[in-house]
Protein backbone atom coordinates (compact mmCIF):
# COMPACT_ATOMS: atom_id res chain seq x y z
CA UNK A 1 0.00 0.00 0.00
CA UNK A 2 0.94 3.49 -1.12
CA UNK A 3 0.35 5.50 2.30
CA UNK A 4 1.61 9.07 1.59
CA UNK A 5 2.65 11.30 4.63
CA UNK A 6 1.00 14.85 3.44
CA UNK A 7 -1.44 15.94 0.42
CA UNK A 8 0.66 16.56 -2.89
CA UNK A 9 1.59 15.04 -6.24
CA UNK A 10 3.64 12.47 -6.22
CA UNK A 11 6.06 10.13 -8.70
CA UNK A 12 5.92 6.84 -8.34
CA UNK A 13 7.99 4.82 -10.78
CA UNK A 14 7.13 0.61 -11.12
CA UNK A 15 9.01 -1.85 -12.66
CA UNK A 16 7.56 -5.01 -13.98
CA UNK A 17 9.04 -7.97 -15.41
CA UNK A 18 7.39 -11.10 -16.45
CA UNK A 19 9.31 -14.33 -18.35
CA UNK A 20 5.66 -16.04 -19.20
CA UNK A 21 2.98 -13.54 -19.11
CA UNK A 22 1.07 -12.32 -22.30
CA UNK A 23 -0.26 -9.50 -20.87
CA UNK A 24 0.63 -8.01 -17.99
CA UNK A 25 -1.62 -5.48 -15.99
CA UNK A 26 -1.82 -2.81 -13.31
CA UNK A 27 -4.80 -1.76 -11.87
CA UNK A 28 -4.50 1.19 -9.16
CA UNK A 29 -7.06 0.91 -6.22
CA UNK A 30 -8.42 2.89 -3.41
CA UNK A 31 -8.33 1.28 -0.12
CA UNK A 32 -12.21 0.87 0.18
CA UNK A 33 -12.52 -0.50 -3.06
CA UNK A 34 -9.83 -2.96 -2.87
CA UNK A 35 -10.82 -4.39 -0.01
CA UNK A 36 -14.13 -4.49 -1.26
CA UNK A 37 -13.03 -6.33 -4.37
CA UNK A 38 -10.77 -9.07 -2.69
CA UNK A 39 -13.30 -10.41 -0.39
CA UNK A 40 -15.23 -10.54 -3.49
CA UNK A 41 -12.21 -12.32 -5.00
CA UNK A 42 -12.17 -14.23 -2.01
CA UNK A 43 -15.38 -15.65 -2.33
CA UNK A 44 -15.04 -16.41 -5.77
CA UNK A 45 -11.62 -18.66 -5.09
CA UNK A 46 -13.57 -20.44 -2.63
CA UNK A 47 -16.39 -21.42 -5.01
CA UNK A 48 -14.30 -21.97 -7.78
CA UNK A 49 -11.60 -24.45 -5.84
CA UNK A 50 -14.34 -25.88 -3.24
CA UNK A 51 -16.05 -27.03 -6.29
CA UNK A 52 -12.99 -28.42 -7.95
CA UNK A 53 -11.93 -29.99 -4.34
CA UNK A 54 -15.64 -32.00 -4.21
CA UNK A 55 -14.43 -33.18 -8.13
CA UNK A 56 -11.32 -34.35 -6.72
CA UNK A 57 -12.68 -36.25 -3.40
CA UNK A 58 -15.66 -37.86 -5.88
CA UNK A 59 -13.52 -39.29 -8.26
CA UNK A 60 -11.00 -40.55 -5.59
CA UNK A 61 -13.68 -42.42 -3.60
CA UNK A 62 -14.98 -44.06 -6.41
CA UNK A 63 -11.67 -44.74 -7.96
CA UNK A 64 -10.48 -46.35 -4.72
CA UNK A 65 -13.90 -48.26 -4.81
CA UNK A 66 -13.94 -49.55 -8.26
CA UNK A 67 -10.59 -48.66 -9.19
CA UNK A 68 -11.96 -47.78 -12.74
CA UNK A 69 -9.17 -46.56 -15.42
CA UNK A 70 -11.20 -43.69 -16.39
CA UNK A 71 -11.79 -42.36 -12.80
CA UNK A 72 -8.15 -42.70 -12.23
CA UNK A 73 -7.62 -40.31 -15.29
CA UNK A 74 -10.09 -37.72 -14.39
CA UNK A 75 -8.71 -37.91 -10.83
CA UNK A 76 -4.70 -36.97 -12.42
CA UNK A 77 -6.67 -34.34 -14.52
CA UNK A 78 -8.50 -32.76 -12.16
CA UNK A 79 -5.99 -32.54 -9.64
CA UNK A 80 -2.83 -31.20 -12.89
CA UNK A 81 -5.70 -28.75 -13.58
CA UNK A 82 -6.01 -27.66 -9.74
CA UNK A 83 -2.02 -27.48 -9.25
CA UNK A 84 -1.57 -25.46 -12.72
CA UNK A 85 -4.25 -23.03 -11.42
CA UNK A 86 -3.07 -22.30 -7.96
CA UNK A 87 0.22 -21.75 -9.17
CA UNK A 88 -1.05 -19.59 -12.58
CA UNK A 89 -2.88 -17.25 -10.08
CA UNK A 90 -0.07 -17.21 -7.71
CA UNK A 91 -1.66 -18.68 -4.63
CA UNK A 92 1.15 -21.25 -3.62
CA UNK A 93 3.84 -18.41 -4.25
CA UNK A 94 1.84 -15.72 -1.56
CA UNK A 95 1.58 -18.26 0.92
CA UNK A 96 4.78 -20.26 1.24
CA UNK A 97 7.35 -17.47 -0.50
CA UNK A 98 7.74 -20.03 -3.43
CA UNK A 99 10.54 -18.49 -5.80
CA UNK A 100 9.40 -17.50 -9.19
CA UNK A 101 12.42 -19.81 -10.70
CA UNK A 102 10.97 -22.96 -8.99
CA UNK A 103 7.26 -22.22 -9.26
CA UNK A 104 8.04 -21.29 -13.57
CA UNK A 105 9.33 -24.59 -13.65
CA UNK A 106 6.95 -26.63 -11.59
CA UNK A 107 3.99 -25.13 -13.69
CA UNK A 108 5.25 -25.79 -17.33
CA UNK A 109 5.96 -28.99 -15.95
CA UNK A 110 2.39 -29.20 -15.03
CA UNK A 111 1.18 -28.14 -18.36
CA UNK A 112 3.00 -29.89 -20.33
CA UNK A 113 2.00 -33.14 -18.88
CA UNK A 114 -2.10 -32.04 -19.08
CA UNK A 115 -1.60 -32.42 -22.81
CA UNK A 116 -0.92 -36.80 -22.64
CA UNK A 117 -3.25 -37.03 -19.82
CA UNK A 118 -6.37 -35.25 -21.74
CA UNK A 119 -5.76 -37.11 -25.11
CA UNK A 120 -5.60 -40.35 -23.07
CA UNK A 121 -8.84 -39.29 -21.48
CA UNK A 122 -10.30 -38.17 -24.91
CA UNK A 123 -9.40 -41.95 -26.41
CA UNK A 124 -11.09 -43.41 -23.77
CA UNK A 125 -13.71 -41.32 -23.29
CA UNK A 126 -14.22 -41.92 -27.17
CA UNK A 127 -13.36 -45.68 -27.00
CA UNK A 128 -10.76 -45.02 -30.13
CA UNK A 129 -9.06 -48.31 -29.43
CA UNK A 130 -11.83 -50.30 -30.29
CA UNK A 131 -11.80 -48.39 -33.88
CA UNK A 132 -7.97 -47.53 -34.38
CA UNK A 133 -5.66 -49.47 -32.07
CA UNK A 134 -2.60 -49.21 -33.89
CA UNK A 135 -3.60 -45.24 -34.61
CA UNK A 136 -3.84 -44.55 -30.45
CA UNK A 137 -0.73 -46.39 -29.63
CA UNK A 138 1.23 -44.75 -31.20
CA UNK A 139 -0.12 -41.07 -30.78
CA UNK A 140 -0.28 -41.31 -27.11
CA UNK A 141 3.20 -42.81 -27.29
CA UNK A 142 3.83 -39.27 -29.40
CA UNK A 143 2.63 -37.21 -26.84
CA UNK A 144 4.02 -38.36 -24.18
CA UNK A 145 7.53 -38.06 -25.38
CA UNK A 146 6.78 -34.53 -27.10
CA UNK A 147 5.39 -33.68 -23.24
CA UNK A 148 8.86 -35.04 -21.43
CA UNK A 149 10.81 -32.86 -24.17
CA UNK A 150 9.15 -29.79 -23.41
CA UNK A 151 9.07 -30.69 -19.98
CA UNK A 152 12.62 -31.09 -19.80
CA UNK A 153 13.27 -27.83 -21.72
CA UNK A 154 11.28 -26.20 -18.84
CA UNK A 155 13.20 -27.09 -16.20
CA UNK A 156 16.91 -26.78 -17.65
CA UNK A 157 15.39 -22.86 -18.23
CA UNK A 158 13.51 -22.54 -21.73
CA UNK A 159 10.35 -21.53 -20.51
CA UNK A 160 9.14 -20.36 -23.91
CA UNK A 161 10.21 -23.21 -25.85
CA UNK A 162 8.84 -25.76 -24.19
CA UNK A 163 5.76 -23.75 -23.38
CA UNK A 164 4.67 -22.66 -27.10
CA UNK A 165 5.15 -26.32 -28.85
CA UNK A 166 2.33 -27.59 -25.91
CA UNK A 167 -0.11 -24.90 -26.40
CA UNK A 168 0.10 -25.08 -30.24
CA UNK A 169 -0.34 -28.94 -29.91
CA UNK A 170 -3.02 -28.37 -27.34
CA UNK A 171 -5.39 -25.99 -29.81
CA UNK A 172 -4.68 -28.38 -32.55
CA UNK A 173 -6.04 -31.51 -30.40
CA UNK A 174 -8.65 -29.65 -29.66
CA UNK A 175 -10.05 -29.30 -32.73
CA UNK A 176 -8.49 -32.33 -34.26
CA UNK A 177 -10.59 -34.68 -31.54
CA UNK A 178 -13.58 -32.21 -31.61
CA UNK A 179 -13.55 -33.26 -35.31
CA UNK A 180 -13.16 -36.60 -34.77
CA UNK A 181 -16.27 -36.74 -32.48
CA UNK A 182 -18.40 -35.11 -34.69
CA UNK A 183 -17.90 -37.72 -37.31
CA UNK A 184 -18.12 -40.41 -35.21
CA UNK A 185 -21.37 -38.90 -34.02
CA UNK A 186 -22.61 -39.02 -37.32
CA UNK A 187 -21.58 -42.55 -37.94
CA UNK A 188 -24.02 -43.21 -34.78
CA UNK A 189 -20.66 -44.02 -32.64
CA UNK A 190 -22.45 -44.44 -29.27
CA UNK A 191 -19.50 -43.42 -27.16
CA UNK A 192 -19.45 -39.97 -29.08
CA UNK A 193 -22.83 -38.97 -27.96
CA UNK A 194 -21.47 -38.35 -24.64
CA UNK A 195 -18.26 -37.18 -25.53
CA UNK A 196 -19.95 -34.29 -27.80
CA UNK A 197 -22.44 -33.42 -24.23
CA UNK A 198 -19.56 -33.67 -21.88
CA UNK A 199 -16.19 -32.01 -23.68
CA UNK A 200 -17.95 -29.95 -26.37
CA UNK A 201 -18.69 -26.87 -24.08
CA UNK A 202 -15.53 -26.98 -22.36
CA UNK A 203 -13.46 -27.44 -25.59
CA UNK A 204 -15.19 -24.24 -26.80
CA UNK A 205 -14.13 -22.44 -23.23
CA UNK A 206 -10.35 -23.52 -23.54
CA UNK A 207 -10.72 -22.17 -27.07
CA UNK A 208 -12.33 -19.20 -25.87
CA UNK A 209 -9.33 -18.97 -23.43
CA UNK A 210 -6.43 -18.87 -25.67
Amino acid sequence: PFNPSHPGDYVILVRLQSKNALATRVEVWQRLAFDNQSRREGLLFGLYFGFYLLLICAHAAFWLVTRAPMSGLFLAYIGNCVFNEVLSLGLVQQLTGLPVGWSDRLLGVGIAMSLPIALRIAFHQLNLVALYPRAVRWLEALFWGIAVACATLVVTGHYAWGMQPIQALALLLIVGISTLAAYLLKRGWRPARFFALAFGVFYASVLIAF
